[in-house]
């Protein structure tokens, strides 16, 4: 091995070197993000601690029936919920409504639970919340009863401590999964003006780290006592920004439109039993019950602390670097910072030319690769989910066995990498291919601080480091081989501690589905490592910054090595093969392993259809949905003759398999006329909603071609004002719960005439005919959602 100012690694050596980095950064970066330990029953009176949280989240679950909103279940679980107020020496309050959610074109009866911790008798209010009801198809454990559970200790906890500077309430809502109907109730709560800051906890998994993935605008504040109170405080305002730009909402949602600040934690790993039955004690992992704790707990004693008579305003960027540590600023200097970390690139670049250790071709010809590679590997990334979507009849074969599709994805990635510094190696040397790379880095920095500045934060953070890395090595000129290579290997290692572990964060959150823009920060991450490829070349200094006419080898130094272009070549080509290797194998794997299994199933919930007319059943189906799509399983596809998936519900454009099926023996529910009264242009109707037993919801749909001005639950005071809000969707009116029965609706029409509704009732469960296709489901599918459920749906014509 030969060591000078270009020293000279074998080829395979190079090779090895170029992805020992990335590797060392994902393992530091997935160690550093993995979810607080677990602790028992006998720690530290003064943490957060799983194993004392989880005897309460058990009296919680009790037999693990589904609770959904307006159930009887619900109703028992709302009673073990009093019970462990009570047992804290609170006095909870029930607050009783029928809430009404525009957004969502819903309404529903809610009872939410409140209760208020002794402490100062005015001032601020800091409200912990968690919704305490779960979907229809499964227990909701982690969705939410691991927020009730953790809210109920995190009280505790303050109760001990006493000395609250400000109050501190608790709520569990109800409703939140029909519409965020708890949320919106409370809103008109007295309580609910003197809140100044929300503590919300939600789940869209059954593991991982728990995150604080949602704040409220001004959140510089927010995040600054909350990362000083918590042992794990794992957030980023990456995070906060892809959440504002998704359809996603929470409770806090309503907290936020409403002006109230607030804080937003989740785990989501685990996302293939989300809103299943398998969303249950056996599935949680202990160790995100005790992240989440322990952030709810953090959060809870930072603000109950904290000055709320005047939160200071601003944002801020921001990102979580290690247990205990986050880096942050204010969102204003996120721009600053990307121009003083494009300075210091260019900085870096000058002295680096001047020093004869790059040529701009070669800083060119850097950049030029990184963008290619980039570009190759999305394209490559995106290539593999659609070659595996095509090549297998599943609609996302790698739903549960994602690690084979994620090797080739990420393979590809940096064979894409490694292909594209290959052709360039020779000419750019290495510090062409890592200015090149960083200054593609630095571009896109630039880019998401002025279009997205709260998304700039890992950009950032990991720029400003390797720009300062890079200013040192290109001081130290040719003197400094070691110190380059080191340079290279650490502001490359920093990328993928920063940035991979956030690629498996994308693919939890959204599949690999979106395989595309998981490898573009894959190959970003790769272009940080590719200048090892190419060793250190030796071009001639610079005298009075003018390139000499022709290059003389300086007194007493050794002469410039040149490898030759074939060796530079061989260097990058066994890097391509180092990771093409792994990725075709993980291929071939994605293409063999079942796509779904009994521990991540896919999600197949049924439905029987009766249709109605005028009173009487013209027709019964059977519907299937299935998701991820594609064909039905085989002993699905066997019980009846299925037909292609087509939109079957009146106000849904989901696409079902449909097949005949038997009558149904009940009856359908009923639309009573109680008044039809004309007044200057306006028809006014009032209608009574009859069911003809318990539902989980009702669906009421208006013809658009009626000309609806507004509609109104009579006895609220929202209405659905159709004729100028262009906001609302297809004159769709739902009401959630038991308590739908007997409702009286008020409908102002600007036509005379008959009109026709669509009026249908959703009820729990099949009828008996049905017990054949629940049962060829199982075990690598289950229901989600509502689960499974009867539709009875009555076309009525009113004159």
């Amino acid at each position: 091995m030969k060591l000078t100012s270009g020293y000279s690694l074998p080829a395979w050596a190079r090779a090895l070197l170029a992805w020992t980095p990335l590797a060392l950064g994902l393992v530091l970066g997935q160690l550093a993000s993995a979810p607080s330990a677990p602790l028992g029953p006998d720690a530290p009176a003064d943490v957060f601690a799983a194993g004392r949280a989880m005897p309460v989240l058990e009296r919680l679950v009790g037999d693990g029936s589904p609770h959904p909103v307006g159930s009887a279940a619900n109703a028992a679980l709302r009673e073990r919920l009093v019970d462990e107020l009570t047992g804290l020496g609170l006095e909870p309050e029930l607050q009783d409504a029928f809430a009404c959610n525009l957004r969502f074109e819903l309404c529903g009866d809610v009872v939410n639970v409140i209760a208020t911790l002794p402490g100062p008798d005015a001032g601020p209010v800091v409200l912990l919340t968690a919704h305490y009801d779960s979907v229809a198809a499964g227990p909701g454990v982690s969705d939410d009863l691991v927020g009730v559970a953790a809210v109920l200790e995190a009280a505790r906890h303050l109760l001990s401590d006493g000395g609250l500077t400000n109050r501190v309430a608790l709520l569990f809502s109800d409703g939140e999964e029909a519409g965020l109907l708890g949320a919106r109730a409370f809103l008109s709560h007295p309580l609910s003006r003197e809140v100044a800051v929300v503590v919300n906890v939600e789940a869209r998994g059954t593991r991982g780290a728990s995150l604080l993935f949602e704040t409220s605008r001004d959140n510089h504040w927010l995040i600054r006592a909350f990362a000083a109170e918590a042992p794990r405080p794992m957030t980023s305002s990456l995070l906060y920004q892809v959440y504002e730009l998704l359809p996603n909402d929470t409770d806090l949602t309503e907290y936020k439109s409403a002006g109230i600040a607030g804080v937003n934690f989740a785990y989501v790993d685990g996302l293939q039993l989300y809103h299943t039955p398998l969303d249950d004690l056996a599935h949680l992992s202990p160790a995100s019950l005790q992240h989440q704790g322990e952030n709810v707990l953090a959060a809870a004693r930072a603000y109950a602390q904290a000055d709320l008579s005047d939160p200071p305003a601003g944002g801020a960027i921001y990102t979580y670097v290690a247990p205990g540590l986050v880096a942050m600023s204010p969102i204003r200097w996120a721009l600053p910072l990307a121009a003083i970390a494009v300075l210091g690139l260019l900085a870096t670049l000058l002295l680096a030319w001047r020093g004869g250790q790059v040529t701009l071709a070669g800083w060119a010809l850097g950049f030029v690769a990184s963008v290619v590679a980039v570009g190759f590997a999305g394209l490559l990334g995106a290539g593999v989910s659609g070659l595996l979507t095509l090549m297998r009849p599943e609609g996302q074969p790698f739903w549960a066995q994602p690690l084979p599709a994620r090797m080739a994805v990420w393979g590809l990635a940096g064979t894409a990498a490694a292909l594209s510094v290959a052709v360039v190696a020779r000419t750019a040397g290495r510090w062409g291919l890592t200015l090149g790379a960083w200054t593609l880095w630095a571009a896109a920095t630039l880019t998401v601080a002025i279009v997205l500045p709260s998304a700039s934060a890992e950009l950032l953070l990991v720029l400003l480091v390797a720009t300062a890395l890079h200013v040192v090595t290109a001081v130290a000129r040719p003197r400094g081989a070691l110190l380059t290579a080191a340079a290279t290997f650490l502001s490359a290692a920093g990328a993928a501690c920063v940035l991979l572990p956030l690629a498996l964060d994308l693919e939890s959150g959204l599949g690999l589905g979106f395989a595309g823009p998981i490898a573009v920060v894959v190959g970003l991450v790769a272009t940080t490592a590719t200048p090892l490829l190419a060793g250190v070349r030796a071009y001639r200094p610079r005298r009075g910054g003018i390139e000499a006419a022709a290059e003389v080898p300086q007194p007493h130094s050794p002469p410039p090595e040149r490898p030759g272009h074939e060796r530079r070549a061989r260097a990058a080509l066994l890097a391509a093969a180092a990771a093409a290797v792994p990725a075709l194998f993980g291929f071939g794997i994605a293409l063999a392993v079942p796509a779904y299994t009994a521990a991540r199933p896919r999600h197949l919930t049924f439905t029987q259809l009766e249709e109605w007319e005028e009173g009487e059943l013209t027709a019964a189906r059977w519907l299937a949905a299935a998701e991820p799509g594609g064909p039905l399983p085989a002993d699905v596809a066997n019980v009846v003759e299925w037909q292609e998936p087509a939109p079957l519900l009146p106000w849904s454009s989901t696409r079902y398999f449909h097949a005949m099926a038997p009558a149904g023996s009940g009856a359908a529910p009923s639309v009573e006329v109680l008044s039809d009264e004309t007044s200057g242009n306006e028809r006014v109707l009032r209608l009574r909603l009859t069911t003809s037993a318990p539902v989980l919801r009702t669906v009421l749909r208006l013809p658009p071609e009626a000309a609806t001005a507004e509609v109104r639950f009579v006895g609220t005071p929202n209405a659905w004002d159709f004729g100028r809000d262009p906001g609302l969707r297809a004159h769709t009116i739902v009401c959630s719960g038991a308590a739908c029965d007997g409702r009286v609706i008020e409908l102002s029409l600007r036509t005379s005439g008959p009109i026709v509704l669509d009026y249908a009732e959703v009820l729990p469960g099949l009828p008996p005919d049905g017990e054949a296709l629940a049962a060829a489901r199982r075990p690598n599918a289950v229901p989600s959602h509502l689960g499974d459920v009867t539709v009875r749906l009555h076309r009525i014509t009113l004159p």
